[in-house]
């Protein structure tokens, strides 16, 4: 309970309570007769009976009169020692003096009587004989186990919630356990003198504040004189006026009930912060106490889920030159790497979170690998092939099972620029390992998260995610599976070590390498580029060779003149289409290297630094250096194609000269 509560260390429990405070001590302050009233809805019908006896003319002005004049002049006095307590050795203990004037002038002047002022009265001295509590009181049918549990709560909840109110305060820390275990002894030991039940005194503790009272030797202090005055000199306090004891109390309360002043700033600042102050004073004015505590608690709780559920989620790019990934919405010079997306999801992945991630996610990436698989499934019905079974992975290995799961989403109806280009991707004659084509909007109005590149990964960036459960293990399990049908991969990066132990546990990897887990998005980065660039190599020499042999295994003499026509109109699109993916692949390969690159100057620049060299300048500065790392890149078997060594597609001129990652 200690923990919930100090959702409400905002104020408003202590503001709320103080209100109800001065509600109280109208009938002294107006010298009426105002019935005392428990319940729900006592603050506002102490201020309705207070209102019928002004109505009704029987208040006293003398005791309203005292009242403002002690209140002013406490007022007056205690703002001057916060001001003046640098200049001042203690502060002026006005409370004690206006206890003390008023007692003397309501002795000496005779106040009750000649003015009808209401005093204190009769006190008596000494305590009461310790007696042994009767075991009847301790039998169900009376009511006073469960009437005391629920008293014990309440106390202890209020207490614990106003030392977290006056710690915050005064910038110190409290332990609840101990704080139960003091409230439970001072309890246990008053239970013998037929006492009520002890709780914190908002009046008493505020008054404390304001006499700066910093340990236990002031709390010895108070104790002994309340102790001397109880025992002597109890009797002579039954002149002083409670109008006078009133305006202390009430003026001891003014930072409490100035706790409305950070309306505004909870406002600017936080408006969930600003909902919870208003609702849990709202509910301590208009109830009670132990009930408005209890829906501020429910409903602090209630936004933490709510701003677990549905927190802010976004794209990352990379920074130039730089390890770093940032939202790229709001900086401007963070970079999207060709062929990769990240996102990220600010907050945990759980039951109550978890339909939102993935619509999220879907959302973000403009990929939706349900919708393309139920498209390719349908169309598959149609041309009669068994149940409608389909795998992406393996018909994108042919090229008309890349038209055709293309052609699905053309025939299917286009509501998006994503699906647009896949459409004007359908006469794309290569063949392609992985599933290399365009993503498919989840929303049209997404359509600035389109990429004008094929994607081929994604990567979630976990370092946000504190938590997970069963429910989101098993969506984490379905967003893996789904986009692996339609050939995209997806990496975890910067999980902790509690996520990390939770996929375990729920076996995440059984059906999947822990490969796919990095540390970082940065690494995630570069094992995916380094993975889709080998492959994409090895692919384009396999092209290139399968279309060298294409153009040279024809027989001119076996065919029409329409056929050769034909031949070589198809050869003029194969080049096109070729060349169009030769410029994609030098693309990726350049951005590939250059991370590479950077990372090898990185490493070696260190390595430098700790054995006393200094840094050498960035490698696309160094010519010589950048050879050797094109040349240690790119693979050595992945042929000489256009006469040029290294990179297939790419001059020797590579990155000299550039500055830009």
């Amino acid at each position: 309970s200690a923990a919930l509560l100090g959702l409400l260390q905002f104020g408003a429990f202590a503001c709320g309570a103080a209100l109800h405070i001065v509600s109280s001590q109208l009938g002294n302050i107006l010298g009426a007769r105002i019935p005392t009233i428990s319940g729900n809805g006592k603050f506002f019908l102490h201020f309705i009976e207070a209102f019928k006896e002004i109505v009704a003319s029987r208040v006293n002005i003398p005791t309203i009169l005292i009242f403002i004049i002690a209140f002013l002049v406490l007022l007056a006095v205690k703002i001057i020692n916060e001001r003046c307590i640098k200049h001042i050795r203690m502060p002026i203990p006005i409370d004690i003096i206006v206890l003390i004037l008023s007692l003397l002038l309501s002795k000496f002047l005779f106040w009750q009587t000649t003015l009808k002022i209401s005093t204190v009265g009769e006190i008596r001295k000494g305590f009461e004989s310790p007696k042994t509590p009767l075991q009847e009181h301790f039998t169900t049918g009376s009511g006073i186990i469960v009437n005391g549990i629920v008293m014990g709560i309440i106390s202890y909840s209020i207490s614990i919630s106003l030392a977290k109110t006056f710690a915050l305060r005064n910038g110190y820390e409290i332990d609840p356990n101990q704080e139960m275990i003091a409230y439970g002894a001072v309890n246990f030991g008053m239970c013998w003198f037929n006492t009520f039940v002890s709780a914190s005194s908002i009046a008493c503790t505020s008054l404390h504040e304001s006499l700066k009272g910093k340990t236990q030797v002031y709390s010895l202090y108070a104790i002994s004189i309340t102790l001397i005055g109880i025992l002597v000199f109890a009797p002579e306090f039954s002149p002083v006026p409670k109008c006078a004891l009133s305006a202390i109390i009430i003026a001891n309360l003014k930072n409490m009930i100035l706790q409305v002043e950070q309306l505004p700033r909870l406002w600017r600042t936080n408006r969930y912060d600003f909902a919870i102050f208003l609702v849990t004073l709202a509910g301590i004015l208009g109830l009670d106490l132990p009930i408005g505590l209890l829906i501020g608690v429910v409903f602090s709780l209630a936004t933490v889920i709510f701003r677990t559920q549905a927190p802010k989620a976004y794209l990352l790019g990379r920074l130039p030159n730089t390890d770093i990934y940032r939202n790229i919405k709001k900086h401007k010079k963070a970079e999207q790497i060709p062929g990769l997306k990240i996102f990220k999801f600010e907050g945990s992945l759980y039951f109550a979170s978890a339909e939102n991630y993935r619509n999220r996610l879907y959302r973000q990436v403009a990929m939706n690998p349900k919708r393309i698989l139920a498209k390719a499934k349908t169309r598959a019905k149609r041309e009669g092939r068994g149940h409608g079974e389909v795998d992406l992975r393996t018909d994108m290995l042919q090229a008309e099972g890349v038209r055709r799961i293309l052609e699905v989403v053309a025939e299917e109806g286009s509501h998006s620029v994503a699906e647009a280009r896949i459409v004007a991707q359908v006469a794309l004659p290569v063949e392609e390992k992985r599933a290399h084509f365009e993503s498919v909007a989840y929303h049209s109005e997404n359509e600035e998260t389109a990429s004008t590149v094929n994607v081929f990964c994604i990567i979630l960036d976990m370092s946000a995610c504190a938590f997970t459960d069963a429910v989101g293990i098993r969506l984490l399990s379905q967003i893996v599976d789904d986009f692996s049908k339609i050939g995209v991969e997806i990496y975890l990066s910067g999980c902790t070590w509690l996520v990390r132990s939770q996929l375990r546990k729920a076996n995440f990897y059984a059906k999947r390498s822990e490969e796919g887990l990095f540390v970082t998005v940065h690494d995630a980065v570069i094992h995916a580029l380094s993975l889709f660039y080998n492959e994409l190599l090895q692919d384009e020499a396999k092209l290139l060779e399968d279309e060298d042999k294409h153009r040279h295994g024809s027989h001119p003499q076996e065919g029409s003149a329409a056929a050769s026509t034909q031949e070589g109109t198809a050869t003029e699109g194969a080049a096109a289409s070729l060349h169009k993916a030769k410029q994609s692949a030098a693309e990726l390969a350049r951005d590939r290297r250059r991370l590479i690159r950077y990372e090898t100057w990185r490493r070696n620049s260190n390595a430098e630094l700790q054995s006393g060299q200094g840094q050498s300048a960035p490698p696309w500065t160094m010519q010589q250096r950048g050879h050797r790392l094109r040349n240690s890149c790119c693979p050595k078997d992945a042929g000489n194609i256009d006469g040029r060594d290294g990179h297939p597609g790419l001059d020797n001129s590579g990155f000299e000269g550039e500055t830009k990652f």
